[in-house]
């Protein structure tokens, strides 16, 4: 069903004040700045601008001791031994079949997709910048053929609805958009 243009028109402008919002609110601006800095820390970027001037003054080395990334590591390795595998389990025999089914087929998903790789690529975002985001959709290929993708996803192009105070989106949140930035002329080669 198309909209009339008025609707359209107010629905366009409640997305662009609910994006406003969420582009703009302190919180996830705080958030922002601060992952920012953390992701920069954990990379080995520590010192200030004035701290490496100081430096350069008395004539010493910039040195890192990077202890975040050691800790960030240690937890990764941990996981990465502790993994769990997701099964279903029936309540009666009779569930047995179906379960193991579901059980083959979330695997199945799993492997084609490396999720191991973005289930550790998203720990270590979570770990150095607060939180992390791994998205699941549905695409087609060339042969027209469906697959479910799982994939790590950068968590600096979400913007949730800053009102939202459940852990899981999904209960409270208004909005949450994605915008992922790119240049103009990957957008024409995208959609010309």
């Amino acid at each position: 069903m198309a909209l009339k243009p008025k609707a359209k028109r107010e629905l366009l402008n409640q997305l662009d004040d609910w994006f406003q919002t969420a582009l703009t609110h302190e919180s996830w601006q705080n958030w922002r700045a601060n992952a920012v800095r953390d992701f920069k820390y954990r990379e080995g970027e520590q010192w200030s601008t004035a701290e490496k001037a100081e430096l350069k003054k008395r004539g010493q080395p910039e040195v890192v001791e990077n202890q975040l990334h050691v800790i960030v590591e240690r937890i990764l390795g941990q996981y990465s031994d502790q993994r769990a595998s997701i099964a279903y389990r029936g309540r009666n025999s009779p569930d047995d079949i179906p379960n193991d089914i579901l059980s083959a087929l979330v695997l199945h998903i799993q492997d084609q997709n490396d999720f191991a790789d973005h289930e550790e690529d998203m720990l270590r975002e979570g770990l150095t910048g607060g939180f992390a985001i791994y998205r699941t959709y549905v695409e087609q290929d060339d042969n027209l053929d469906w697959d479910i993708k799982i994939e790590q996803d950068d968590c600096f192009i979400y913007y949730p609805d800053p009102y939202s105070r459940s852990y899981d989106w999904n209960k409270d949140a208004r909005y949450i958009f994605r915008a992922p930035w790119m240049s103009l002329a990957d957008a024409v080669d995208k959609w010309p």
